[in-house]
C-alpha cells in the first residue's frame, strides 16, 4: 500500500467531525498549529485541500450560533462564527496555491524538525516555523528578481505590502520567519 494518488487525494486539517473529537487540530489547538498545518496543505502539491469554515462550540451537540446565519467579515468573523476561509494567511495562501498551480516543490530545506521550507518551481515560495522562535535565515529561491509582498501577513497595495516585504535578488532572499507561524511570497503578489 502507498499514498492515495495527489490526483485523488482530498486533504484537510480539520472538517466538522474531527474539530469536535478533541484529539485533532482545531482552531483552538495550540500554538497556532491548525493555522500554519492549513498553511501547509494550501501551500504542498499534493491533493486538493478542503477548508473548514466553523463556529464556536462549548459542547460536540451544539448547533451554529446566530441563529444558524453565519456571519463573516473581510478578514474573520463574529456573533460566534469563525469563518477561517476570510483568514488573512488562508486567503492568501488560497492565492498561492492558484498562482504556483502544479509547479513542482524545488529548493527544499529543513535545517531542524521544526522548520522546512520550499519553493513551486519559479512562482512561489514558503517557509514554515512551528519552533518557539524566530527563523532567521538567506533562503535560495527560483522566483525571479523582485520584491515580494508575504501573503500571510498581508498582501500587495498600490502604496506597498500590506504586511511584510520581501528582495529577492540573485536568486536569494533574506527573511524571519516568527515563530509559530510562516512567510509565503509568490509572483502574483509583487511589492513595488
Amino acid at each position: 500500500m502507498g499514498w492515495v494518488p495527489g490526483s485523488q487525494a482530498n486533504v484537510f486539517v480539520a472538517n466538522h467531525d474531527t474539530e469536535r473529537a478533541g484529539n485533532s487540530l482545531n482552531i483552538n489547538s495550540a500554538n497556532n498549529t491548525y493555522i500554519t498545518a492549513t498553511i501547509f496543505s494550501l501551500a504542498h502539491s499534493y491533493g486538493t485541500p478542503t477548508i473548514l469554515s466553523s463556529y464556536s462550540f462549548a459542547t460536540t451537540d451544539d448547533g451554529a450560533p446566530n441563529g444558524g446565519t453565519g456571519t463573516c467579515t473581510a478578514t474573520g468573523g463574529a456573533d460566534g462564527w469563525y469563518c477561517q476561509h476570510r483568514f488573512v494567511a488562508i486567503t492568501g495562501m488560497v492565492g498561492f496555491r492558484n498562482q504556483v498551480g502544479s509547479a513542482a516543490i524545488t529548493n527544499w530545506v529543513s535545517p531542524q524538525s521544526e522548520q522546512i521550507a520550499f519553493g513551486r518551481g519559479s512562482a512561489g515560495f514558503i517557509g514554515i516555523n512551528n519552533a518557539d522562535s524566530d527563523w532567521t535565515t538567506t533562503f535560495t529561491t527560483s522566483l525571479p528578481n523582485n520584491g515580494y509582498c508575504d501573503v500571510i501577513s498581508g498582501k500587495s497595495s498600490d502604496e506597498g505590502c500590506t504586511g511584510t516585504r520581501f528582495t529577492v535578488s540573485n536568486g536569494s532572499f533574506t527573511a524571519t520567519v516568527p515563530a509559530r507561524s510562516a512567510i509565503a511570497i509568490h509572483t502574483g503578489q509583487l511589492g513595488p
